[in-house]
């Protein structure tokens, strides 16, 4: 689970980013994918300059 705090300190720290970042989930399955998917969504979420496939 991602809290609102991490997300509104994420929201602050990417409007200072001059490049976007890409978060690029591998392959693979796991016990805790959905949870990271839902993780790296939100934080992607957070900002143009972030994105998540």
């Amino acid at each position: 689970m991602i809290d609102q705090n991490l997300l509104d300190a994420v929201k602050t720290y990417s409007e200072n980013m001059t490049r976007p970042i890409t978060f690029v989930l591998g392959s693979g399955e796991h016990d805790k994918r959905a949870e990271l998917i839902d993780f790296l969504s939100k934080i992607a979420g957070t900002t143009d300059k972030n994105q998540f496939r």
